[in-house]
Order: C-alpha cells, then structure tokens, then sequence
C-alpha cells in the first residue's frame, strides 16, 4: 500500500505542477492580453492614441502582398496593459496568400467591442488585412497549460465571388472551432473561447471560403491568456480525494 501512497502522490503532485508552471519557451501569463493592429500606410489612418495602452501595430504599404512561404507579421508582441514583452509571435505559416489593402473599408463602428480592451480605436478599423482561402496563421510561444480567448474584427465582401465561410482554429485538432463571417460587407467582432494549443505552445488560425476564391479580412484582433476551465481543476480535486482515501486506508 505504501508504494501505490507514493505513487497517487507523485501522479497528483505532477499533474497539479503541468497545471501551475508555465511551459518553459512561455512568457505569457494568465490575464495577458495581446491586441494588434494594421496600418495601411498608404491611407489616412492615423496612430493609436497613446492613452495608457500598448497596442502591437503592423505597417504595410497597401497592396502588400505575401507568398505562401513563412512570414513573422508580428514578433515577441507586448502587452495590453504595460507594453511588456510576451514572448507571442503571430505568423504566416502558408496554404494561401495575404496582404494589405485590397478591400478597405473605413468602418467605425460605435458596437465593435472587444471583451477585455473594450471599444476598438476608430484607427484600428480603418484599414485592412486580408487572407485569401486556405491562408494560415499561427500564434507562437503560447503557455501550453493555460486556455486563451481570440477575438477578431472581421469582415467578407458581399460580392457573388467572395462568399467566405469563416475562420478555423486549430483545425484537424480536438481543440477545433469554426466561426462564420456575415458577407455583409461590414466588419463585425467574432470570438473563440477556452481554446487549447496543439501542445507545442502553438494555436492556428485558417481562413476558408466555400467558393475557394473568397478572402477574409481582419481589422484588429485580441488574445486573452485564461485560467484553465473547472473541469482542469475539478480533476485535481478528483485525485486529491483519491490520495486522501487511500491514505486514510494505510
């Protein structure tokens, strides 16, 4: 009985620490937020005011236009609250083209509300980055034991050859959910919620079109690092229990 003691014991204590410490390529910690922007240099949009938050902005000459191959469109990005470095890149990881421009909108919209920063600047609107179909992103760096909330300004122009589905996260993964985008060319807030990684500290963002010819486009996008979910922690509880009981037994 002392043996199977000091084995529920390790098993708990292991479980408890892979829930408790971050993984060891992270920097991110529970109640980060990350939000970023795309500036369309060529436009009028103007920078973000600098009212006591950090925003992660990227700026591209309207028309830019990416190939397939890897691209790193935002690296090591700071956080929302301090500008402190979080160790978060977002990259292109291929499966289609992406670029500034194309479609621009100058949306200011009064109701685009992300959950923790709140209502989007005007400025983060105004211009667009867009994704043509199969076009895959990911974020790197992530802490694999914690959860994370992605929150995304997206819009589809409603012409007859753009009718994109939406955004996949983590698509082919347990961990997989769809979001549709209204073609109703007006940029609108989507969220993902309690999202896990892929366990590398990883998380893959797909746009996808049922013509095949569609794109999708972001204006700004915000992600939250979470606690992990009760059912994490009512398994902890679960073997505490267990250890206790066959302690009491010994």
């Amino acid at each position: 009985m002392k043996n199977n003691t000091h084995y529920l014991l390790t098993s708990f204590f292991s479980a408890l620490l892979l829930n408790a410490v971050p993984s060891a390529h992270a920097a991110i910690v529970a109640g980060d937020t990350i939000v970023a922007d795309f500036t369309n240099t060529t436009g009028a949009q103007t920078t973000l005011a600098a009212t006591g938050e950090y925003w992660n902005n990227l700026e591209l000459a309207d028309n830019t236009n990416f190939s397939t191959l890897s691209y790193v469109i935002f690296s090591d990005m700071v956080r929302y609250t301090d500008g402190a470095a979080t160790g978060v890149s977002f990259i292109q990881t291929g499966g289609g083209n992406s670029g500034m421009g194309g479609l621009d909108v100058l949306a200011d919209d009064a109701a685009a509300i992300f959950p923790v920063t709140g209502p989007l600047p005007t400025s983060a609107q105004e211009d667009t980055f867009w994704g043509s179909n199969g076009s895959t992103y990911a974020f790197d760096g992530l802490n694999d034991s914690l959860l994370y909330n992605f929150s995304i300004q997206s819009w589809v122009s409603d012409d007859a050859d753009r009718d994109a589905l939406g955004w996949i996260i983590n698509a082919g993964l347990a961990s997989e959910q769809t979001i549709v985008v209204d073609p109703n060319d007006s940029p609108s807030v989507y969220t993902f919620s309690n999202i896990a990684t892929d366990g590398s500290g990883r998380i893959t963002l797909t746009s996808v079109s049922t013509s095949g010819t569609g794109a999708q486009h972001i204006n700004a996008f915000e992600l939250t690092a979470v606690i992990p979910e009760p059912g994490t922690f009512a398994l902890i509880t679960g073997m505490l229990s267990m250890v206790t009981l066959v302690w009491r037994r010994r």
